[in-house]
């Protein structure tokens, strides 16, 4: 159970450096691409060549850490405007009929 919460936590991590580092403000676009490389990275290392949890988990920790409080949380994109749709509140609108039969 725990290979699976650490493969799960460093999902989560890889995803919020990616969010921030896609949707982050545009002057910290340099930092967040090191963070995200770095981290992908130290992954790479922990689990090809020699990784060990006691002392790398604070690494990861730290990495994710810098990057939420960087961007002040994870960012998210910025939301479309979208057309409010108003009725009229006493006008009655229009009925679509169709003809039996007709497709």
């Amino acid at each position: 159970m725990g290979v699976f919460g650490f493969i799960w936590f460093l999902v989560a991590s890889i995803r919020v450096l990616h969010q921030n580092y896609k949707f982050g403000p545009p002057e910290y676009r340099h930092y967040n691409t090191l963070l995200l490389a770095y981290f992908i990275a130290k992954t790479i290392f922990f689990f090809a060549i020699f990784g060990s949890l006691y002392s790398d988990f604070f690494m990861f920790v730290g990495i994710v850490g810098m990057s939420v409080s960087l961007n002040g949380g994870v960012a998210k994109p910025e939301p479309v405007p979208q057309e409010k749709i108003r009725f009229h509140a006493f006008k009655l609108q229009p009925v679509v009929r169709r003809r039996i039969g007709a497709w």
